[in-house]
């Protein structure tokens, strides 16, 4: 499991962006800042959610020197035909959905929970360099005091 101020591995991934189902590594995003939004279910017809609400400021992002990759529990298959389905999402999801159906970058960034089979929401922020650097997970919250 990456930790923060390590340099995260080069994983090869599956990404949908723009309709087409593309292969993409981490050093891709080198030299960019990388914002990953891990999210444990994907876009309901509804209410797309964390990436949809991204997508409001993805213009910024990129001015700034950012991505963003949103990460989904589903394949690229099942992405593909929800992003057909969605009218929200074919509004507004202009950056890369990358698949972990089988949970290999969530267990990576600490989200997956084994016993529970559950994955956790999280945001995870690479630096340039490919650094990771602090940012925000559901497991990170700490109950309210009463």
């Amino acid at each position: 499991m990456i930790r923060i101020g390590q340099k995260i591995d080069d994983f090869a991934f599956d990404v949908y962006q723009g309709h087409e189902i593309k292969k993409v590594k981490f050093s891709n995003y080198r030299g960019k800042w990388l914002v990953l939004l891990f999210y444990p279910v994907d876009f309901a017809s509804s209410r797309p959610g964390k990436p949809e609400e991204a997508a409001n400021y993805y213009d910024r992002f990129t001015k700034g020197g950012a991505e963003i990759v949103a990460v989904s529990i589903n394949t690229v298959s099942a992405q593909k035909t929800r992003h057909g389905d969605s009218p929200s999402m074919k509004r507004v999801i202009p950056f890369p959905i990358a698949a972990d159906a089988f949970a290999k970058l969530s267990r990576y960034f600490g989200i997956y929970i084994e016993d529970a089979r559950a994955y956790l929401l999280g945001t995870f922020i690479v630096d340039p360099n490919g650094v990771l650097k602090p940012g925000h997970s559901r497991r990170d919250r700490r109950p309210e005091r009463q």
